[in-house]
């Protein structure tokens, strides 16, 4: 099991652990958490406006995804083909919106943690792991789950 899959595995039993609202690392400065938000929203700015090769910026170069079917993506161009396939088999007029919490590991790591809302009210759990590379906020690991009424 590499890194990047232990930090998603570990998240996920730590988020089991803490539940909601709680923060692993206290004290992250206000802007620390703002910057990782507005990644978050970028992702879903881009979704909204089919735009994956926007969103695939947003990814760490050695990035990986798993959507709600179970299919793995590495790396910023698996990543935008991911997404132009995704976004082919969907409507057009489909728009999400986020809803989550953040929790700090460390001072350069964090997990966004919580659910997707369709325009045509399904929904869905996600976690996404950022991590500040030089001085910027990139996703690392992201992980989608099946959407549901």
């Amino acid at each position: 099991m590499g890194l990047r899959q232990s930090l998603v595995a570990f998240s996920s039993v730590l988020c089991l652990w803490l539940g909601p609202g709680k923060t692993v690392l206290a004290g992250q400065p206000p802007l620390e958490e703002s910057a990782v938000r507005k990644v978050i929203q970028q992702l879903v700015d881009g979704f909204n406006t089919r735009n994956a090769d926007g969103i695939a910026q947003l990814y760490a170069l050695d990035a990986d995804r798993r959507d709600a079917t179970g299919t793995y993506a590495h790396g910023r161009s698996e990543v935008a083909a991911m997404y132009k396939r995704t976004f082919q088999a969907l409507p057009q007029d489909l728009r999400t919106r986020f809803e989550f919490s953040i929790r700090f590991l460390r001072s350069d790591v964090a997990i966004a943690d919580g659910n997707y809302i369709l325009s045509d009210g399904r929904t869905g759990p996600f976690t996404i792991i950022t991590t500040k590379e030089s001085g910027q906020w990139l996703v690392s690991a992201g992980r989608q789950g099946a959407a549901f009424p």
